[in-house]
């Protein structure tokens, strides 16, 4: 009786040994609804170890390097999708309305990611040429690619910037439209042109920039309706559809740098907050960014300790029946 008497205190002692060695999770909220239903030991591990969804993280200012952002959402890549892609399920079972426009930019974001994946087709098979021709020694990096292209922007933003500088109310329907052709415009002369500076095809850019830029201007212009009912939506959404584009980076971050995409556009300095304005009369508060990369991180790792907890607990229900037979044979 007395070795019975012990079984249950030493399973609790095992499981808690365990469970030590997991690293904590700081700065997190868990829903104070589970306390009723939870153990105090229990409720006490899961708010120490695990990420909920509301989970809050502070950021510092000093994090907001554009730089460092990209470079992170990089090497998070899937996980940071998966991440976005879970926030706008959220959002999206708000309502009816929301949920349908909510799936209109997926639509959009994919079409606008399937033309831009034809542009990075191009710049490969202008490598590949270049490759066989030792005689054409015009630049094909990707990256020498990109940068030109960010630096051409540069000069877009600064245009946008003194002809329409930011509102002190939210803009139209047809204002912000016709702000979004007019940068696209700019955005497309110059895409053409640092494309075909690399030997790519002109023409082809040009056809690939026309399904590419359609599809920017009617998601800019979709989610600016849909924040001007829902101003809470508009950080979740755009970190969403900003980690989105990261497999075709390279054109995309400097051309939806210009609608706010980003902790900041394509050009020097903090240009996303008069991005925001002019398109979507709101701004996301500094240092989402960097949390909303750091909450993905988190929630991937719970996923993987409950994915641990759950075989253990597998192999702990297969054990136990033969443990506590043992404890319960002997009387």
């Amino acid at each position: 009786m007395q070795v019975k008497t012990l079984c249950l205190p030493l399973l609790a002692f095992i499981f808690t040994l365990l469970f030590t060695k997991l690293p904590p999770v700081t700065a997190v909220y868990y829903p104070a609804h589970l306390g009723g239903a939870l153990p105090g030991s229990v409720l006490a591990f899961l708010q120490h170890y695990v990420p909920s969804p509301n989970a809050i993280f502070h950021t510092q200012e000093g994090d907001l390097d554009p730089e460092r952002f990209w470079q992170r959402a990089r090497e998070l890549g899937d996980t940071a999708r998966r991440y976005g892609e879970k926030l706008m399920e959220d959002a999206a079972a708000r309502s009816k309305d929301v949920h349908e426009k909510v799936g209109e930019l997926k639509a959009r974001m994919d079409s606008i990611v399937h033309g831009a994946t034809a542009l990075h087709e191009l710049q490969k098979l202008r490598i590949k040429r270049r490759e066989s021709d030792d005689g054409d020694d015009s630049p094909v990096s990707t990256t020498d690619l990109a940068g030109d292209l960010e630096r051409a922007l540069e000069k877009v933003l600064e245009e946008l910037q003194v002809m329409f500088p930011a509102p002190n109310e939210a803009p139209g329907h047809e204002d912000r439209r016709k702000v979004v052709s007019f940068a696209l415009e700019k955005a497309g002369v110059e895409l053409k042109t640092v494309c075909g500076k690399h030997g790519m095809d002109e023409e082809s850019v040009a056809a690939h920039w026309e399904t590419i830029q359609g599809a920017i201007e009617n998601m800019v212009v979709l989610l600016g309706d849909l924040v001007e009912q829902h101003p809470d939506l508009l950080s979740i959404l755009l970190f969403t559809l900003a980690v989105m584009l990261i497999p075709e980076y390279w054109v995309l971050r400097p051309v939806l740098g210009l609608f706010g995409f980003g902790p900041t556009g394509p050009g020097k300095g903090t240009v996303a907050s008069w991005a925001q304005r002019v398109f979507y009369g709101a701004a996301v508060p500094k240092g989402s960014w960097f949390a909303f990369l750091q909450e993905a991180a988190m929630a991937e790792k719970a996923r993987s300790w409950w994915g641990w907890l759950g075989g253990l607990a597998g192999i702990g229900l297969g054990a136990s029946g033969g443990f506590f037979g043992s404890c319960g044979g002997r009387k």
